[in-house]
Formats: structure tokens, C-alpha cells, sequence
């Protein structure tokens, strides 16, 4: 089938409560992916960080957000479920957490809690798998100081899942390209009254001894499909365009994106290097 159907990283409310993801057909989102071929893996993990960002120009109605997703499989055949990450910036400086799974369009898996502010150095979201459950891992690190010393607070949380592991790389299904393993920023509503920053780094992977990384590319959001269900409807995250939004820096594993008034190309590449993650930190990769 030809159908395009929409994964919604979240919505909340103006009084900043989830809502069903019935509510909203679509987010802005704009993000990237790692270009490999396919290939299971029960780990991943980037990194976020809002340097840069005055959050109190964010309005109250709208947040910024950093999000990892990942498509579930059962040895390298997608099963239709999608698994996130998503770090949220609001008008306050609070961060929020909220990691989620879904199968096609419908959310099946919510969680949410308040990680830290927006000051903070860096907030790692991780998402496991195996033995029936996805687990997910925040580590948030509050200043330079618990960086260095690799002191990060920890938050988890997990749900039953029905994948055996996860896809990451990139491959056709009936003539569209589908991308496994995406990073990226979202909104609820496109956030234009500020000239903000969102980074994005450390998009690794687990291979059974290291943590790998890989070439990247960078896809809007309607372009930005994931998976696949066994009827044949393809599905995406965000769903439209986050436009505006252009890349401020990128290094090898490491893209900024901001708000600048133009877009950034579809399919521009971000890094072209591939190999081992290194990091000043080891926690959020034990």
C-alpha cells in the first residue's frame, strides 16, 4: 500500500499535559539518519544539549525538543514498532523526559518526567531491548563539573514490547527509502519567534562489543519514514516539515540545528565518517 500514516513524537496540552496521539495528525520535525545497510542491534543512544537557546523566548503554548527514534524488529524484518526518545525545552527552562512506543499510528507506551533545565551540559537518552522489554535510560548531566566527573542523575523506565531488537541503517520498501535509526528536533508547533539550538550527538549504536556510528544524512519530516507495518503503510516521524530549521554546525558524529528562516536541503549530508564512538563520559554507554 501506498498510504503515508504518521508516528507523533508528542503532544501536550497548553496546561503541558499529554494528549492522546489521536489529537494531532502531524508535528514539525526535521532530523537526520544514519546511512548503512540494515542491521539488528539491542542498544542505542544519542545525545542533546540547548546551548545557546533563551527559553524564556519559547512560547508558553509551544516546547523545542530533541528526539531519538528506532524502528523494532525481529531478526532484520521490521514488526511496525517504533521506539523514542524525546528530551523537551519549555518556556520555563524545565526539561521534560518523555519516552514512548508505538505500533503503526497509535501510541501503546507513554512516560514523562520532569530530567532538569535547560543549562544543563547534556542529557543522554538511551533505548535497550531484549527479553520482552524496551528500557529506557536518561542520564542528565547538570554542569561541566558532573560531566568531567561522569556523575550524571539516572532516570529509567521500560515497557513490554512484542520486537526481539531493533533495525538501524536504511533500505527501500516499494520504492521509499526507510530510515531505522533517526535524530532530529521537533515541536508541537513550529517555534519561530526565537532563534534557538538543538544538538544532536553521539547517534550510536551497540554491534555486541562496541558502540559504532555511521555516515549521516539529513531528512524532513515528510520524508523521514521509519518503518513499516504488515499491511503494507509506511509510516513517519513528525510527519511535516519543520521549516526554518538549518544546520548551524556539524562535526563527525555531531549536528547543531537551528531556527535561521531557511531549510536546510533533504538529503544533505551531516558527517560522512563511520567507526567506534568515543566520549568523555562512560555511563550512559555501560
Amino acid at each position: 500500500m501506498g498510504k503515508t500514516i504518521l508516528i507523533i513524537a508528542l503532544t501536550f496540552a497548553v496546561i503541558f499535559l499529554p494528549l492522546p496521539a489521536q489529537v494531532r495528525a502531524d508535528q514539525p520535525y526535521y532530523g537526520g539518519y544514519e546511512n548503512r545497510s540494515v542491521t539488528a542491534t539491542s542498544k542505542v543512544l544519542f545525545d542533546v544539549d540547548f546551548a545557546g537557546t533563551t527559553s524564556s523566548e519559547i512560547p508558553n503554548s509551544k516546547w523545542l525538543g530533541g528526539v531519538l527514534s528506532v524502528a523494532g524488529a525481529n531478526s532484520t524484518s521490521v514488526t511496525g514498532y517504533v521506539y523514542q526518545s524525546l528530551i523537551v525545552l519549555w518556556n520555563s527552562d524545565s526539561v521534560t523526559w518523555a519516552p514512548q512506543a508505538y505500533y503503526g499510528g497509535s501510541q501503546h507506551h507513554y512516560y514523562s518526567r520532569s530530567v532538569g533545565s535547560g543549562y544543563y551540559v547534556a542529557f543522554y537518552g538511551r533505548i535497550d531491548i531484549g527479553s520482552g522489554n524496551a528500557t529506557y535510560k536518561m542520564y542528565a548531566y547538570p554542569s561541566e563539573e558532573a560531566f568531567n566527573s561522569d556523575q550524571p542523575a539516572i532516570y529509567t523506565w521500560s515497557n513490554a514490547t512484542k520486537s526481539q531488537n531493533f533495525v538501524v541503517g536504511a533500505q527501500y520498501h516499494d520504492g521509499f527509502l526507510i530510515k531505522h535509526l533517526q535524530f532530529g528536533v521537533e515541536s508541537n508547533e513550529r517555534v519561530t519567534e526565537t532563534t534557538w539550538y538543538e544538538s544532536n550527538s553521539q547517534i550510536s549504536y551497540y554491534n555486541g562489543s562496541s558502540w559504532c556510528y555511521n555516515a549521516a544524512y539529513s531528512t524532513f519530516g515528510n520524508t523521514s519514514r521509519i518503518t513499516w507495518t504488515p499491511d503494507g503503510q509506511r509510516w513517519l516521524v513528525g510527519g511535516i516539515n519543520y521549516d526554518g530549521v538549518n544546520k548551524d554546525f556539524t562535526d563527525t558524529n555531531l549536528v547543531t540545528w537551528k531556527y535561521a528562516g531557511s531549510t536546510l536541503a533533504d538529503g544533505t549530508q551531516l558527517w560522512s565518517q563511520s567507526g567506534i564512538t568515543s566520549d568523555r563520559v562512560s555511563k550512559p554507554y555501560q
